[in-house]
């Protein structure tokens, strides 16, 4: 995919938000789908989101953004969607802007935990008994943050309904691979006070997310590169992996 927006696209976002485009910045982090920041009339900022042509995703974010409706303001607002790519061949959505930027360098373990516990605690259409509304890509990199204070998480297109351990344990893996074990156990404590009460079968769950990372561990290392973590290499990243077999769960 051409990662800067085509004229089509942006004449698309213009149509959206009645609007010129006066600016357009890419957005690091996320590498399945192009994303932009893209400034309309000098005043309004939209996310324009760009998937591979014949991607369901941007059908799923569509859908999941619509229901949380901005989420008492943690998740972007829904402003238009063409699943099928038809104005410019890509399948799109245009969200609005959250404030802040994703911050890896630093771990903020208790923030992460008190977040996570406010977005299970939503109620989500369709939620079975003992599930909950669950990010499904929760780590800190899709987690935004303005002058020290969390403002949102980002990127909804895996979300629905399922049991909270598994958003715990991913984003306990990422910290892991970020900053070490401590901080993962520093974040599920922030989390299980936030939520009062303890993680379900939380060891099973650390157990799924080395398993469903075990393949393609490497592959993170383009968005943990993408927001500063210039310093890790996909052997770290493999190590770090290996050793959380013994630190996790």
């Amino acid at each position: 995919m051409v990662d800067a927006p085509p004229p089509a696209a942006l004449a698309w976002v213009a149509d959206v938000t009645g609007a010129p485009i006066t600016a357009v910045r890419r957005l690091a982090g996320g590498t399945h789908a192009a994303t932009h920041l893209i400034e309309s009339g000098g005043v309004t900022e939209v996310v324009l989101r760009r998937f591979p042509p014949g991607d369901s995703a941007s059908a799923r974010k569509a859908r999941i953004l619509g229901l949380l409706d901005g989420l008492d303001g943690l998740a972007p607002r829904l402003i238009a969607a063409d699943p099928a790519g038809a104005r410019f061949g890509e399948p799109s959505v245009v969200i609005s802007r959250l404030p802040g930027q994703a911050e890896i360098l630093l771990a903020q373990p208790e923030a992460l935990g008190r977040i996570l516990a406010r977005v299970h605690a939503a109620p989500f259409a369709g939620t079975a008994a003992g599930d909950v509304l669950t990010h499904f890509d929760y780590w800190s990199g899709n987690v935004l943050y303005e002058e020290g204070q969390l403002t949102g998480v980002v990127d909804w297109s895996a979300a629905r309904s399922a049991p909270r351990g598994f958003d715990v344990s991913w984003c306990r893996l990422d910290l892991v691979l970020l900053h070490g074990p401590g901080v993962a156990d520093d974040f599920l404590d922030a989390y299980q006070d936030a939520a009062g009460l303890v993680v379900p079968d939380r060891p099973e769950w650390d157990r799924r997310a080395l398993d469903k990372s075990a393949d393609t561990v490497e592959t993170w290392i383009d968005n943990y590169h993408d927001l500063g973590r210039l310093d890790l290499t996909p052997a770290d990243l493999r190590e770090r992996h290996t050793a959380g077999r013994s630190v996790l769960a």
